[in-house]
């Protein structure tokens, strides 16, 4: 069976949802659906007594059941693809039973007009329904760039920081649908994997009431001031320029990492504030020259 067209995480065009998917097709069939309807219930298409067309199924209409008979021989493949349940195609299949015994001329057999002008009113609203279901999220012309990236921070950061790249497509995915206190959150999150990765670099011990503690679960200021503590005990010692280099690369990476924490993760942490768009948007470029610096120097 064919898939849906919104299998998975990917942008869909208002044009493929016209040309590669029927929604054309469906607004027609809703239509004939309705037409066919009202030819069954009579000319005005009102809400009154179904037109008795035969009193038994033999004089049915020939050309009418030939109508009913293409709208639903349409209708049963778009249904099905669309991924209606049973339930849902139930209206579809009393129709098809119903023009089989039209065309079976089954003798004793009433006229079917009322039955199958119920059951083509409930295949309408049932897609109706079912179209109804179906939401999808407009992103904007200008955010189409964040949305499902892997390498949002290109092929180097991707490669060096494996434990972050879902976060990371998180926060572009965030971004792109305007929901830019979540893509804050991702984006502190992989801010720590920058963090967490320096301070192995840097070979930080950290304690925690004594004993040692793991530096996955150590927390920002820990991880800071240990970072800090060992370029200034670097420091002290004698160190030619190019050490010097790096240690002044990676005191301002931890200054980065401290002034991210002040400004964004606290109030995260702590739902101080919520944040708008342009302030993500900041975010997401500070945290990627920060995680850049770190991949092309750890």
């Amino acid at each position: 069976m064919q898939l849906p067209l919104w299998s998975g995480r990917r942008l869909i065009s208002l044009w493929q949802m016209i040309t590669e998917y029927p929604v054309v097709q469906f607004w027609w069939l809703s239509h004939e659906l309705l037409r066919l309807e009202h030819l069954l219930r009579g000319d005005d298409g009102g809400p009154g007594t179904v037109q008795v067309i035969s009193s038994s199924v033999a004089n049915f209409p020939v050309g009418l059941a030939a109508q009913i008979t293409a709208v639903i021989q349409f209708a049963e493949p778009h249904c099905k693809n669309f991924g209606f349940q049973d339930t849902a195609m139930l209206p579809l299949w009393n129709i098809k039973a119903a023009l089989e015994k039209i065309r079976l001329l089954k003798p004793n057999t009433l006229d079917p007009s009322a039955d199958i002008a119920r059951d083509l009113k409930s295949l309408r609203k049932t897609i109706e329904m079912e179209l109804g279901k179906r939401k999808f999220v407009y992103v904007e012309p200008k955010n189409i760039a964040y949305f499902e990236q892997d390498r949002l921070y290109g092929d180097l950061v991707y490669e060096t920081f494996q434990a972050a790249r879902q976060d990371l497509k998180d926060a572009g995915n965030c971004l792109a649908i305007s929901l830019p206190t979540a893509c804050m959150f991702h984006l502190m999150r992989v801010t720590e994997h920058g963090l967490r990765s320096l301070a192995r670099k840097m070979h930080v011990q950290l304690t925690h009431k004594g004993k040692n503690c793991p530096i996955e679960f150590g927390d920002w200021d820990k991880l800071i001031t240990g970072i800090k503590n060992k370029i200034t005990a670097a420091r002290s010692l004698s160190a030619g320029s190019k050490k010097q280099a790096q240690l002044e690369m990676y005191s301002n990476a931890a200054d980065h990492c401290e002034y991210m924490k002040d400004i964004w993760r606290n109030n995260l942490s702590h739902s101080r504030k919520a944040y708008i768009d342009q302030e993500a948007l900041a975010a997401l470029v500070r945290v990627g020259d920060f995680m850049t610096f770190l991949a092309k120097h750890l």
